[in-house]
């Protein structure tokens, strides 16, 4: 995978190892290792970038991550990310002039099952146009959300 890509997941291990120092054990650091060469729940395409990320049910009971979602902004390919489970407990966006939407236009399915959200996720999924399934199985979202912010995702 692209040096950029790997990078950023990287960091995302970082943001998600607090419950397991052992979890993502083959994401390596090292100039050797590939992301789409054996890396537990990183998909890629013939094009070697990342298409799909599946890292799952890493909570920890009572913790929470504020998940800055600028982490994923490298990923420009990517289809499909499943998150179900990791103890997120708010969704940043960062207000740089890069968003989510229009880096992640390829988004397809999203999965942040079993996390407890602020209300703002379901602004920030209004702008995700190619965006088909969204999962919130077990999900709590803390604050208002209207009809009419719901309808916008549709």
């Amino acid at each position: 995978c692209l040096e950029k890509e790997k990078a950023a997941l990287l960091n995302l291990k970082a943001v998600l190892i607090f419950a397991d120092p052992e979890y993502l054990a083959s994401w390596k650091e090292d100039e050797k290792s590939d992301c789409c060469e054996g890396w537990e729940g990183v998909g890629c395409g013939h094009n070697k970038r990342v298409q799909s990320l599946s890292v799952a049910g890493n909570h920890h009971r009572g913790s929470q991550v504020h998940f800055n979602a600028s982490i994923l902004l490298p990923l420009q390919d990517l289809r499909a990310l499943y998150l179900p489970g990791n103890g997120i407990g708010r969704w940043i966006e960062s207000k740089g002039s890069t968003n989510l939407r229009s880096s992640l236009r390829k988004l397809e399915r999203l999965d942040v099952g079993g996390n407890c959200l602020g209300s703002s996720i379901i602004q920030q999924l209004s702008g995700f146009h190619s965006l088909r399934n969204l999962s919130l199985p077990g999900t709590c979202i803390t604050g208002h959300v209207g009809l009419k912010d719901i309808d916008a995702i549709s």
